[in-house]
């Protein structure tokens, strides 16, 4: 794979982990016990029932919008990873490269097109 491509793909990638990063920090806090973890932040809206029923709804939200991010920072993460080690773009299910339009689509695909269809 074309290495001025690898470096556009690492650039989108690096922008991406600190967007991520910044939402989660908007909503949550790091699990200081498992790392690369965050757990949702309770919001104080204030002490009356209808600011509780919010909070509590606030909440839910926040709790799926920050495993959402999480798994996407960690496949972001992964993704740097296997570039520092020379193994990116390389499908970890049939050992084929990937097309570059899949990073494109998907700068942290992990599979092909051909192996992404065979799994749904």
């Amino acid at each position: 794979m074309d290495k001025n491509f690898i470096e556009k793909i690492k650039k989108s990638l690096l922008e991406e982990k600190e967007k991520l990063k910044k939402k989660l920090n908007e909503i949550a806090v790091k699990n200081k016990n498992v790392k690369g973890d965050y757990i949702a932040k309770f919001p104080n809206l204030g002490d009356e029932e209808d600011e509780n029923i919010s909070e509590v709804a606030e909440f839910e939200e926040n709790i799926g919008t920050e495993n959402s991010l999480e798994i996407s920072l960690q496949q972001v993460n992964r993704a740097l990873e296997k570039i520092e080690k020379n193994k990116f773009g390389i499908c970890e299910k049939c050992g084929k490269e990937i097309e570059e339009r899949r990073f494109l689509a998907f700068p942290a695909a992990i599979l092909c097109q051909k192996c992404i269809k065979i799994k749904k």
